[in-house]
């Protein structure tokens, strides 16, 4: 259930019809946990932040949030890209 996320972050993009390519496109950054997402995000030139563990999850490349206190910095440091 998102619908408090959804209220908290009313700005960003919550879909399940649009293309996923055409979402990544005009995303400022990407955030994912562990998902595959995260790779064609980067393979778009797409910031991502990871709040899991993956293989691709490198500090450069990604911005590691592997704590909650750790989203807003490295969201903000994505976006500022």
């Amino acid at each position: 259930d998102l619908r408090a996320l959804r209220a908290r972050f009313p700005e960003f993009l919550w879909t399940r019809t649009r293309p996923l390519e055409e979402c990544l496109r005009r995303a400022a950054a990407v955030v994912t946990i562990n998902s595959t997402v995260g790779v064609e995000a980067l393979a778009l030139g797409r910031p991502v932040v990871v709040c899991g563990e993956c293989v691709y999850g490198v500090p450069g490349p990604v911005h590691l949030a592997n704590q909650p206190a750790a989203l807003r910095p490295a969201l903000a440091a994505a976006c500022a890209r």
